[in-house]
């Protein structure tokens, strides 16, 4: 049986379908993430996005199965280009938080915002996109 359900984020409502948790250790928890019934993305980290309203833009991050275990990326989805982009940077772990600029992502390499020394600054234009 499919488990669904939707949450809004800065008034778009996104459909959050099979959270599952990985790693066995209270998170993260990954899904497929729709935007209304538009499929986004699969292995998108659940409660974990931020939509840019002056750029059009859904920010989200993504988990990927690789050789050694999972590593993380941070994606959007441009609604003017319908289409789904990845910034090459590998994390081990990563949480977005919020825009501190036009260009800047404050994110904190962990899955969540509880630490102030895991705080960093993510620069949207000097990342590559896959």
């Amino acid at each position: 049986m499919q488990k669904e359900f939707k949450t809004i984020v800065s008034g778009i409502e996104l459909t959050i379908t099979n959270p599952d948790q990985i790693m066995n250790m209270g998170g993260p928890w990954i899904c497929t993430l729709s935007l209304k019934d538009k499929f986004i993305s699969d292995n998108s980290i659940c409660e974990n996005f931020i939509f840019d309203d002056a750029i059009e833009k859904l920010f989200f991050v993504k988990a990927h199965k690789g050789t050694y275990g999972w590593y993380f990326t941070i994606n959007y989805y441009s609604f003017e280009k319908d289409q789904v982009f990845e910034f090459q940077s590998h994390f081990d772990m990563v949480f977005i938080k919020q825009f501190i600029s036009a260009n800047e992502l404050e994110i904190y390499n962990a899955f969540h915002d509880k630490l102030i020394e895991y705080r960093d600054v993510f620069h949207i234009d000097s990342e590559a996109l896959n």
